[in-house]
């Protein structure tokens, strides 16, 4: 990383100092930091249990510990800088080779539309299906009765090509066909985050197409930051340190750009109008501040002469993260209360925005609630035998694929999207049901 190197490069200098407490510490921060990138960018992307984690982290602070000592600490900073700044530039020059290519942005023209049935895509992350919510969390989904009641048809046995919320939504909108059988994961092109949305994928041609406007909404920058080119509206709309997180990777900046650090930052900039129930936590909080401005966006949409495509995804009820072992008793425990809380919140939140949808939207509104996968209980089914007990290879699929899925009108599109449905599908399938009245009536 460039911080990295430069923080390499101040250390040597100060290393070298005739003062043994100043040289000393030169060492200290120089084995800290070693092991803090080491912490952030490389054992994120080995797929071991968590002692093997902790034993990887400890060899990372002894090797470079043990150089210092040697007097050789500096050094080995400098090397692991340098090959931490390739990665870097390596990734940084990909980015670049895909904005040259502007064919994309310089061919759209949005045609007239054929309609102004405004399309509403509201992804609940983790959110299962009510058969598995019921198995495994011992009732029924606080939304299901909710959605029944306000005339949403609910979709049996759907299911998520990707277990991962940034690989389903590339292959959303991606404009992937997938039959509805399959049980493997659809293989998707390498991408970076950070460039994620203006990549140049096929469903802004379709919107161009259709005539439609496109935006997409989170809550934090995960799914990029900065400008996006390709979007109509996005949000976040504005960025934290502009002039310099949005052109760098989120650990680079003595890791001030880290999401975790810029929720904490804006939670303590605007603590007040929002010091509620929400404040449990930064991703609760996040959605908070969020949620007045889809709401905003909803009353811009319905007022638009121009149809809108609008995707929103909330983190929640959210999913198990880190190290979680499904056979222990206090974290199976801990994470089905916590998720039947943030159910309740999500189903509380699409309430408010299924009833503003339909009090200022006119125009024959379709709105299609789902999950992006699942809770994922069987986290660390790779490496734990103990887990793998827990979950065949059905039950694993369930898990992470399975997904709930729930239409309104509740006619609408009834001959393709159905029980079994294969999410990968819905953006396609919305279209072709808009443009083939004979499908969606």
């Amino acid at each position: 990383m460039f911080n990295t190197a430069i923080q390499a490069i101040v250390i040597s200098r100060l290393e070298t100092s005739q003062i043994p407490s100043i040289s000393l510490l030169a060492g200290v921060l120089s084995v800290f930091l070693i092991a803090l990138n080491f912490r952030f960018n490389a054992l994120p992307v080995f797929h071991i249990a968590k002692n093997f984690k902790i034993i990887l982290l400890i060899l990372s602070v002894l090797l470079p510990a043990a150089c210092l000592v040697m007097r050789r600490g500096t050094k080995f900073a400098l090397i692991f800088a340098c090959i931490l700044l390739a990665q870097s530039v390596v990734v940084q020059l990909y980015k670049k080779a895909l904005a040259t290519n502007s064919e994309l942005l310089t061919t759209r023209v949005k045609s007239t539309p054929k309609t102004h049935r405004n399309i509403y895509l509201l992804g609940l992350d983790s959110m299962p299906g009510s058969s598995y919510y019921s198995k495994h969390f011992n009732s029924s989904p606080p939304w299901s009765d909710m959605l029944r009641h306000e005339g949403f048809r609910t979709i049996s046995d759907a299911y998520s090509s990707q277990a991962a919320t940034f690989e389903t939504y590339y292959s959303m909108m991606s404009l992937n066909k997938t039959d509805k059988n399959a049980t493997t994961e659809v293989v998707l092109q390498s991408f970076f985050k950070q460039s994620f949305l203006n990549s140049l994928l096929p469903i802004y041609q379709k919107v161009d197409s259709e005539g439609y406007k496109i935006q997409f909404m989170f809550h934090s920058p995960y799914f990029g930051v900065g400008k996006h080119e390709n979007l109509d509206y996005y949000y976040p709309d504005k960025k934290n340190s502009e002039f310099f997180c949005p052109f760098s990777l989120e650990t680079l900046g003595f890791y001030l750009c880290n999401i975790d650090f810029l929720y904490m930052l804006d939670r303590q900039i605007n603590k007040g109008p929002l010091d509620n129930n929400k404040n449990s936590s930064l991703h609760s909080y996040s959605i908070a501040r969020m949620l007045p401005i889809v709401y905003d966006r909803i009353r811009l949409i319905a007022s638009d002469q121009t149809p809108w495509l609008s995707i929103t995804h909330l983190w929640e009820p959210g999913h198990t993260l880190g190290e979680y072992l499904d056979y222990d008793p206090h974290e199976h425990a801990s994470f089905q209360q916590t998720f039947q809380i943030r159910s309740e919140d999500a189903a509380q939140d699409a309430q408010k925005i299924i009833t503003l949808i339909k009090a200022v939207d006119k125009h024959d509104p379709i709105i299609i609630i789902y999950g992006d996968h699942g809770p994922y209980l069987s986290r660390n089914w790779e490496v734990d035998a103990k887990v793998r007990e827990r979950f065949n290879d059905n039950e694993l699929f369930q898990d992470r694929h399975g997904v709930a899925l729930y239409v309104y009108p509740m006619n609408f599109c009834e001959n393709k999207i159905k029980n079994q449905y294969q999410l990968t599908n819905i953006i396609s399938d919305v279209f072709d049901c808009i443009e083939n009245n004979g499908v969606s009536k």
